[in-house]
């Protein structure tokens, strides 16, 4: 399926720094198809064939090697996020969110924002709202990440990790080595959204 967020998580375990880097979905990259064809094509579509061939297209972009990655359908934010009983989202924009990024409207102000599952999915699927597009929507799905990792690592987090897990078995598919051992991974279906 079409890849609309396409995210390189580069972890330095020795600082234990974490660098996201948004690549806009309509760019325009150089990537293979299912038939070994090569040319310049939007990065949503790299994926259509299987995930391997959205790395490839990221990998031949960046110039880099992906060890690891994992998929996420965007509605999977909704249960993710409510499974850690909400984040804190620090948004650089104040905004409120269109009918195309969510079927209700919310408001968020600069600064820190307490969001459910469903303000998080509004929250980084809006684009139109913004003069920058896709680049806006890129550091608000920055931000929601951030927003999650911080959950993940407070102490907090020890009450919800059930759930967490319960949410996580539903909706992401990866190859991060030690994940399966923890929760069961079931392939989903087409249309999801890559972070790698």
């Amino acid at each position: 399926g079409h890849s609309d967020v396409n995210i390189l998580v580069c972890v330095n375990p020795k600082t234990r720094q974490v660098l996201l880097i948004s690549t806009p979905r309509d760019s325009y990259v150089k990537m293979h198809n299912a038939d070994g064809r090569e040319g310049l094509d939007k990065l949503t579509h790299a994926g259509n064939p299987g995930i391997e061939y959205s790395i490839d297209a990221i990998e031949n972009l960046y110039g880099i090697n992906i060890d690891y990655y994992m998929k996420i359908n965007f509605t999977g934010c909704i249960e993710v996020v409510d499974a850690l009983d909400g984040i804190t989202i620090n948004s650089s924009v104040e905004f409120h969110n269109g009918y195309e990024a969510y079927d209700k409207t919310f408001y968020y102000n600069i600064g820190p924002n307490e969001c459910n599952g469903e303000q998080t999915l509004a929250f980084v699927r809006e684009r139109k709202a913004f003069g920058a597009g896709d680049f806006q929507r890129g550091k608000n799905q920055q931000a929601a990440i951030t927003g999650i990792i911080n959950k993940i690592t407070s102490p907090s987090i020890l009450a919800n990790y059930g759930p967490l897990l319960d949410s996580l078995n539903k909706v992401v598919v990866t190859n991060v080595p030690g994940l399966h051992e923890l929760i069961y991974l079931p392939d989903i279906e087409k249309g999801t959204a890559l972070i790698s």
